[in-house]
């Protein structure tokens, strides 16, 4: 007897911390899985650098 699972995990639900758990604990046999995982965590780092970033900017356009 064989399961099929077609759902895929909700990696946009994910924190940084899981996904890279995810990322060391899948099945590198299932590329499709893991491309997911890895490009949501690239994201999520993406989104966290330009938050700091901004909250780094100082406006020298004020008074």
């Amino acid at each position: 007897m064989s399961i099929a699972i077609t759902e895929q995990p909700n990696y946009a639900a994910y924190s940084i911390e899981e996904l890279e758990d995810v990322l060391e604990n899948i099945d590198k046999a299932l590329p499709y899985t893991f491309h997911l995982a890895s490009d949501k965590q690239e994201t999520e780092r993406n989104l966290l650098m330009q938050k700091a970033a901004a909250l780094n900017t100082v406006d020298t356009h004020c008074c």
